[in-house]
């Protein structure tokens, strides 16, 4: 089912998670908004959707350099669509399991197999199968996104939760690693997410977060036209502001880095500024070699950070 904004959308000022600040005119305005309320469907919603490269205007705060989409749709309107959107990457899983416990392993080789980890936005559940068979059992992972568990296999789905973060109650202290992956770009309120993530936290426990950047030479390339330029991003790190971000809620930036993806050949046409109708033709040929990993830096960040 797709759920669709049929009237003019009710925006609301997104203020920066760093400064606080709501007004534009404290900010360099990057690019204006280009979407209509028809284009608010489930569909633009769902994750790794083709780029139609729709986006609210997005800001640079003159503060502290953090960009930002504002306005916004309100939380419980971005919830409502993302509970309704759809899976889009099965193909990819493989790629994405690779690429993401490259990021994870820092901090999975010191932890006992019997340690609690939570995923926050874990789609269909594929990263808890990668750390399920590295002998870890004790993950949990909470996602928006009906569709996505229900095409969790049995023994993953048992281990999501439907809803938001926000929405779902966690016992304190009981955690000793909360991941957080391609996510933190997607939340309206990431201070408040932090806040809870730091709560939900043992002493000692670790967050690592998987996003995109916004200084990345693939951005400073192509401008607009990048992939990340995209409605479902209410806000866009830096190193900088990613570091600035975690240490306002009190943690411990251990590391920061630029990690290399792992991806096919047909993700990487999926990502290129090609015609839409080039990408679809493409994309329906399912050519072997299209299934070819690479390995690139392709302009993400990757970090570690420690509740102390």
């Amino acid at each position: 089912m797709t759920t669709t904004c049929r009237h003019q959308p009710h925006l609301i000022p997104n203020p920066c998670p760093l400064c606080g600040s709501t007004q534009v005119h404290h900010s360099e305005i990057l690019y204006p908004v280009n979407f209509r309320p028809e284009h608010l469907t489930a569909t633009t919603f769902s994750a790794r959707r083709l780029p139609d490269k729709l986006h609210y205007q997005l800001v640079k705060c003159q503060h502290d350099g953090l960009v930002r989409s504002t306005p916004i749709l309100p939380a419980k309107a971005l919830a409502k669509l993302y509970e309704r959107s759809q899976v889009t990457y099965q193909q990819e899983v493989p790629f994405l399991q690779a690429t993401y416990m490259r990021a994870l392993q820092p901090v999975l080789t010191i932890l006992p197999k019997s340690a609690r980890i939570l995923e926050l936005g874990s789609g269909n559940g594929f990263m808890l199968a990668a750390l399920r068979e590295q002998g870890f059992r004790q993950v949990t992972g909470i996602e928006p996104s009906r569709s996505a568990i229900a095409q969790a296999p049995a023994a993953i789905r048992r281990q999501l939760m439907n809803g938001t973060f926000e929405s779902i109650k966690l016992k304190a202290n009981s955690f000793d690693l909360i991941f957080i992956l391609q996510t933190l770009d997607h939340l309206p309120d990431p201070n408040a997410v932090l806040a809870k993530a730091y709560r939900l936290l043992k002493r000692g426990g670790y967050i690592v977060t998987y996003h995109h950047n916004i200084e990345s030479w693939s951005h400073r390339l192509l401008r607009e036209r990048h992939p990340i330029i995209d409605i479902e991003h209410t806000h866009l790190y830096s190193p900088k502001t990613t570091a600035a971000l975690f240490e306002a809620q009190g943690f411990i930036v251990k590391k920061i880095w630029s990690p290399a993806n792992v991806l096919s050949l047909q993700h990487l046409a999926w990502l290129l500024p090609l015609p839409k109708f080039l990408k679809k033709w493409y994309l329906n040929q399912n050519w072997p070699w299209s299934r070819l990993s690479l390995t690139l830096q392709l302009g993400n960040t990757a970090a570690i950070v420690q509740k102390p």
